[in-house]
């Protein structure tokens, strides 16, 4: 099951811009993973929220997926990695964070979610509670 998000990119082209709108998987669930987090920012005019989702594995690998979900619905950016660590989770929010930051120049923080995740085939998702 692929949780996915909108993406729209433009091609420039002589006197024409050209639109194609997609759909882009943000973080994919196999059988057993389970989505064990979801954390966002508030809503910003400009550049819409931030979002970070988190996967456990059977084998109880970590792997996240941060985007941004712009105020139109689509999303732009994906970035994607693993924590070796649980621990490590403070330090990669703290680092979108400063990137945040850095971009708005505004403090918007991430904050668990009731952020309700759909898959591509419409199938709602909520975080794992435990």
């Amino acid at each position: 099951m692929n949780l996915a998000a909108h993406s729209t990119t433009m091609n420039h082209s002589s006197a024409k811009v050209h639109t194609h709108t997609a759909m882009v998987t943000i973080l994919e669930l196999e059988d057993g993973d389970e989505l064990a987090g979801s954390w966002s920012t508030p809503d910003h005019d400009r550049f819409g929220t931030f979002r970070l989702l988190l996967k456990r594995t059977p084998d109880n690998r970590l792997l996240w997926a941060h985007y941004i979900q712009a105020p139109d619905g689509t999303t732009g950016m994906v970035m994607r990695g693993e924590l070796r660590h649980p621990d490590e989770l403070k330090q990669l929010q703290d680092t979108i964070h400063r990137t945040i930051r850095k971009v708005t120049g505004e403090e918007l923080r991430l904050e668990d979610s009731d952020y309700l995740a759909s898959s591509a085939d419409g199938i709602s998702l909520r975080p794992v509670q435990e």
